[in-house]
């Protein structure tokens, strides 16, 4: 999956389809702030936005939008009692 730059939403593509852009438009500034408030409640995580065509089988793509969490590279288990708060 490839993920895009959010500082540059909506996506500007000359082939986006008018629906991607409004999806874009509605649901990317209200999962910026989620994300931006959990990054808030846990600060040892990073929450990535992101938003990417998917499909390549037929003529009809889909879109996908989200929020991942990337944990860092710990195993430590003063991390995980961290976590568990």
């Amino acid at each position: 999956m490839v993920y895009r730059d959010l500082n540059t939403y909506p996506l500007e593509s000359p082939m986006m389809h008018p629906l991607i852009a409004q999806t874009e438009e509605l649901f990317l500034p209200e999962l910026q702030r989620l994300a931006s408030e959990m990054r808030q409640l846990h600060p040892t995580l990073r929450f990535n936005v992101w938003h990417d065509p998917v499909g390549s089988l037929t003529d009809y793509q889909g879109y996908a939008l989200g929020i991942e969490c990337v944990f860092p590279k710990s195993s430590s288990k003063r991390f995980r009692r961290r976590l568990k708060r």
